[in-house]
């Protein structure tokens, strides 16, 4: 993935859907309406910010199978 800047984009609050191990999925809506996720450790810190939902199948194909189920 590509480090890209949003932090300039409005987004809803994040909701955390999913903890695995030591992992938290974090899911929002962008300005445009579209679900974007951030996945972070339990102490906070982000490991993947603002992916798509493809994004987060192909590099964390583990969290995006849990997610499903």
């Amino acid at each position: 993935c590509e480090d890209k800047d949003y932090a300039h984009f409005k987004k809803t609050t994040p909701e955390i859907v999913l903890t695995l191990n030591n992992l938290q999925l974090l899911q929002y809506s962008d300005k445009n309406g579209i679900t974007r996720f951030t996945i972070q450790n339990l102490d906070g810190t982000i490991i993947a910010e603002n992916i798509s939902r493809s994004e987060l199948r192909i590099d964390f194909p583990e969290i995006e199978n849990k997610f499903e189920s």
